[in-house]
């Protein structure tokens, strides 16, 4: 055999290599993504009837990531709550939640999962829109963001209660 069939050969060893190590690692990526949703939707389906159920705030605090409390007082979740519980009454039923976004980010030096979802859910009052994020350090979920599109909300004006770092608020839709 020549040498430059040689070389062809290991060349083509090697992109089969390559190409199998990348399939192997963007499957294993598409894997722990899938999971993580799948996960995610367990979990907001499970916090959005435990939140939602009297929108009480001791309900709310087993949820609430550590995010949402250094970003929002408790005044000012407790005036979201007293909102949602007024507007919207307690849960009746909803839909299972689905992702509509999921990614990973580094804070203070630690790597945390991040999923935004979305269902639609019927209330004692009204129906509405959920929109919750998620954050997940090491194995633990909690609520970083919840918000609701409702009719419920039509007539009061410009108040948007913010109940965490990222907007939280009650809004019509649009």
């Amino acid at each position: 055999m020549k040498p430059w069939q040689l070389a062809l050969i290991a060349f083509g060893i090697v992109v089969l290599i390559c190409c199998g190590a990348g399939s192997y690692l963007a499957y294993n990526v598409f894997q722990k993504a899938k999971n993580a949703d799948a996960d995610a939707d367990h979990y907001a389906d499970a916090a959005l009837r435990g939140i939602a159920a009297n929108w009480d705030y001791q309900d709310l605090q087993r949820y609430e990531s550590d995010e949402w409390k250094r970003g929002q007082s408790e005044a000012g979740t407790k005036q979201f709550l007293s909102m949602m519980k007024s507007g919207l009454g307690s849960l009746k039923t909803a839909e299972p939640f689905s992702a509509t976004y999921t990614g990973a980010q580094v804070l203070n030096g630690e790597t945390v999962t991040l999923v935004s979802l979305k269902t639609t859910a019927t209330f004692a009052k009204n129906k509405g829109v959920v929109l919750m994020q998620l954050i997940k350090h090491g194995d633990q979920w909690k609520v970083l963001g919840l918000k609701v599109n409702s009719h419920a909300f039509d007539n009061v004006g410009n108040f948007k209660p913010t109940s965490s770092p990222l907007r939280v608020a009650a809004e019509s839709p649009t």
